[in-house]
């Protein structure tokens, strides 16, 4: 019995092996009219290639070395078994794709069981590289973006004003998913992007979200609707976000993000806006990232790493921070919001070098942040970071953080903001040549004669967390 079963899952698996195609699109060689089954009988152009209809297990190829128009349209799924892939073949630079204006370079409607791999994408008066859309099609599976080059995206960004960019436009960019809300819900469970290099976009680099928005006071709003169905299984690695005009990354409504290994250089170029950071998030975490130059308009933001306001139980841990305007890290807890956030074993160095809003400081706490630990992290004042700690009034001041076993180093000017005192505990930290401390933190401070030890270990734990973090494949090869 067991040998006839082995036998018949063989037969089923030749048989779906033989139903799968592959499909070939070359602007340099092919011909809209041929087979498009081979290199030798290739289409030519998009519009051919959105003609067809794969089927699991399928394979879209463009040609290494060709240049195509328009947007590439895919309405389809795979299964657990046989993906759909669209990718590129043959040797050279990779396939280019200019949206030419339209919406996106690859639209990917209900996607799941897909892979996109190798393209590189630009669409310099359109608004997306890649678009991924969700709409009554309840749970969709494995989706993976891997190894994209995306540049040149909705331009018009850069020539915006500071204060622009807070609606539809704030997610134009790289990599768009975002889940519609519709008769039955919709969500991803395992959506991965990684070894991308998304770069000098107007907007934002990637952006994440859905209309079933998650946390209860978000639900109550007239302009919501009730349900709360997260996207589960987001995963962004090893992507370099470098010179984007607004944001780098940002996440919503996902339930157990992975934001880790990235590159995360010059954001914030136009506009008040932060490197990569959550939006109405749960239980989920920004580590192992490396975020440096990020820029400060409007005297806010302007950091690479952000818990923002409406999320719940989320970690930024084990990242460096270095040279950036604004703080190294950020949790916000407006409208009594932002509970159960943990900054941990992060490294700062340089950071809060612009003038900015009161509060705003290498490491700072805005609004009602409650149920918030910051523990094991080294800050560094560099020559020009003005306030090494802050707390930020912003519809009131941090009600419950507790500092814990983190080392202070300043430069003998950045100071601790005295917002610091309210809301706030403090266990086991040192503070070094940080002047005009407020009484209750003297504590912690060390004399002159004591001060080597702790420079030399914060040091220590500076380039033993940037060897940790490393630097992505994709950067290392763009420098």
């Amino acid at each position: 019995m067991c040998i006839r079963m082995l036998f018949c899952l063989c037969l089923l698996s030749v048989a779906n092996n033989l139903t799968a195609a592959d499909f070939f699109v070359s602007s340099r060689n092919g011909n809209d009219q041929a087979a498009g089954a081979s290199e030798t009988t290739a289409w030519r152009s998009l519009a051919r290639a959105n003609q067809v209809t794969l089927t699991p297990g399928d394979r879209l190829l463009l040609e290494r070395g060709s240049e195509f128009n328009g947007t590439l349209i895919v309405a389809a799924q795979g299964s657990s078994t046989q993906r759909i892939v669209i990718g590129a073949y043959g040797n050279g630079d990779l396939p280019r794709i200019d949206g030419a204006g339209k919406e996106s370079c690859v639209h990917l409607q209900n996607p799941a069981y897909i892979e996109v791999r190798n393209l590189a994408l630009i669409n310099h008066a359109g608004h997306y590289g890649v678009q991924l859309v969700a709409e009554n099609a309840g749970e969709l599976q494995e989706v993976v973006i891997d190894g994209l080059d995306i540049s040149d995206i909705y331009q018009p960004a850069w020539q915006e004003p500071e204060d622009s960019g807070h609606g539809a436009e704030k997610y134009y960019g790289g990599i768009y998913a975002y889940v519609l809300r519709g008769n039955a819900p919709s969500w991803w469970h395992g959506l991965t992007i990684r070894n991308c290099n998304l770069h000098d976009l107007g907007t934002c680099g990637i952006a994440v979200g859905s209309q079933y928005v998650l946390h209860e006071k978000m639900r109550r709003r007239g302009d919501q609707v009730a349900d709360a169905v997260p996207i589960r299984g987001l995963t962004i690695e090893r992507n370099t976000f470098r010179d984007i005009a607004r944001d780098g990354a940002i996440i919503r409504q996902c339930d157990g993000a992975v934001l880790q290994y990235n590159d995360v250089l010059r954001t914030g170029r136009v506009s008040m806006s932060n490197g990569i950071w959550f939006w109405d998030c749960q239980n989920s975490v920004i580590q192992f990232n490396d975020g440096r130059e990020c820029g400060v308009r409007g005297r806010a933001d302007g950091g690479p790493y952000s818990i923002d306001y409406y999320c719940k139980d989320c970690r930024i841990e084990n990242n460096y921070s270095q040279d950036n305007e604004g703080p190294g890290f950020m949790v916000f807890g407006n409208h009594g919001t932002g509970t159960g956030s943990v900054v941990r074993n992060n490294v700062s160095v340089n950071d809060a070098t612009a003038e900015a809003k009161p509060g705003f400081a290498a490491v700072s706490m805005i609004s009602t942040v409650s149920e918030t630990i910051v523990e094991n992290n080294v800050v560094i004042a560099g020559k020009d970071t003005r306030y090494i700690m802050g707390h930020n009034d912003w519809q009131g001041l941090p009600v419950d953080v507790l500092y814990r076993n983190n080392i202070w180093i300043g430069n003998g000017k950045a100071r601790a903001d005295d917002s610091v005192l309210i809301g706030s505990r403090f266990e086991n930290n040192i503070i070094v040549d940080v002047p005009q401390l407020p009484q209750r933190l003297q504590e912690f401070a060390r004399s002159t004669e004591e001060q080597t030890q702790p420079r030399t270990i914060a040091e220590l734990r500076a380039v033993q967390l940037r060897a940790q973090v490393g630097r992505s494949t994709v950067n290392r090869a763009s420098r």
